[in-house]
């Protein structure tokens, strides 16, 4: 997501796995660096959720992206990512 104005956003997301076999977690990316580290899931069961919020201050066309971590098996989908502006910068 390409954030429009300048200012503090909400980031949210989530994503639920699809196997047992590794250790995965989602993280939220900001211009391309990990800005937040989400919930790390171990290797127990299936549709485990993992999920990660913070607040960011970006600048118009910045871009804010939710990705799977740790593992170079992608294990989840994005379920569910959120951005909203709150307060200007």
């Amino acid at each position: 997501i390409t954030v429009p104005v300048d200012g503090y956003y909400q980031v949210s997301g989530y994503a639920q796995n699809s196997t047992t076999s590794v250790v995965w977690r989602v993280d939220i990316y900001h211009n391309g660096i990990v800005d937040t580290y989400g919930t790390t899931i171990p290797t127990a069961g299936v549709s485990i959720i993992s999920s990660a919020t913070c607040i960011i201050k970006c600048v118009a066309g910045d871009y804010l992206n939710l990705m799977s971590a740790i593992t170079t098996t992608v294990v989840g989908n994005v379920n569910g990512f959120e951005v909203s502006w709150i307060a200007p910068a």
